[in-house]
Protein backbone atom coordinates (compact mmCIF):
# COMPACT_ATOMS: atom_id res chain seq x y z
CA UNK A 1 0.00 0.00 0.00
CA UNK A 2 2.89 2.47 0.41
CA UNK A 3 4.18 1.98 -2.81
CA UNK A 4 0.48 2.92 -4.47
CA UNK A 5 0.41 5.82 -2.28
CA UNK A 6 3.74 7.37 -2.78
CA UNK A 7 2.76 6.94 -6.61
CA UNK A 8 -0.63 8.55 -6.35
CA UNK A 9 1.50 11.37 -4.07
CA UNK A 10 3.94 11.53 -7.10
CA UNK A 11 1.45 11.81 -9.25
CA UNK A 12 -0.05 14.56 -7.38
CA UNK A 13 2.88 16.46 -7.84
CA UNK A 14 3.25 16.29 -10.98
CA UNK A 15 0.36 17.59 -12.16
CA UNK A 16 0.36 20.54 -9.53
CA UNK A 17 3.84 21.32 -11.14
CA UNK A 18 2.19 21.03 -14.41
CA UNK A 19 -0.71 23.19 -13.26
CA UNK A 20 1.74 25.91 -12.06
CA UNK A 21 3.83 25.63 -15.54
CA UNK A 22 0.31 26.33 -17.35
CA UNK A 23 -0.94 29.08 -15.50
CA UNK A 24 2.62 30.97 -15.38
CA UNK A 25 2.70 31.07 -19.26
CA UNK A 26 2.09 34.59 -20.74
CA UNK A 27 -0.48 33.86 -23.59
CA UNK A 28 -1.74 36.23 -25.94
CA UNK A 29 -4.46 34.86 -27.38
CA UNK A 30 -7.76 33.71 -25.47
CA UNK A 31 -8.24 30.60 -27.52
CA UNK A 32 -4.59 29.15 -26.65
CA UNK A 33 -6.04 29.84 -22.49
CA UNK A 34 -9.25 27.75 -23.53
CA UNK A 35 -6.77 25.28 -24.52
CA UNK A 36 -4.64 25.18 -21.99
CA UNK A 37 -7.77 25.04 -19.51
CA UNK A 38 -9.29 21.89 -21.43
CA UNK A 39 -5.76 20.61 -21.27
CA UNK A 40 -5.24 21.18 -17.67
CA UNK A 41 -8.32 19.70 -16.99
CA UNK A 42 -7.49 16.01 -19.34
CA UNK A 43 -4.67 15.78 -17.41
CA UNK A 44 -6.50 16.31 -13.71
CA UNK A 45 -8.89 13.80 -15.15
CA UNK A 46 -6.37 11.25 -16.10
CA UNK A 47 -4.63 12.21 -12.56
CA UNK A 48 -7.25 11.47 -10.85
CA UNK A 49 -8.48 8.06 -12.53
CA UNK A 50 -4.74 6.98 -11.64
CA UNK A 51 -4.83 7.82 -7.95
CA UNK A 52 -8.71 6.41 -8.08
CA UNK A 53 -6.93 2.84 -9.13
CA UNK A 54 -4.15 3.02 -7.09
CA UNK A 55 -6.40 3.67 -3.95
CA UNK A 56 -8.64 0.25 -5.41
CA UNK A 57 -5.59 -1.68 -5.82
CA UNK A 58 -4.44 -1.56 -2.50
CA UNK A 59 -7.47 -1.66 -1.17
CA UNK A 60 -8.20 -4.40 -2.74
CA UNK A 61 -5.41 -5.79 -4.06
CA UNK A 62 -6.41 -9.63 -2.95
CA UNK A 63 -9.66 -9.58 -5.09
CA UNK A 64 -8.24 -10.39 -8.20
CA UNK A 65 -10.20 -7.51 -9.78
CA UNK A 66 -7.18 -5.19 -10.73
Amino acid sequence: MLKNKSVAVGNTRVLNEFVKYCQSVDYKKQQEKQHNMMLINSVICVTLSCNLMQVARSLDADSGLF
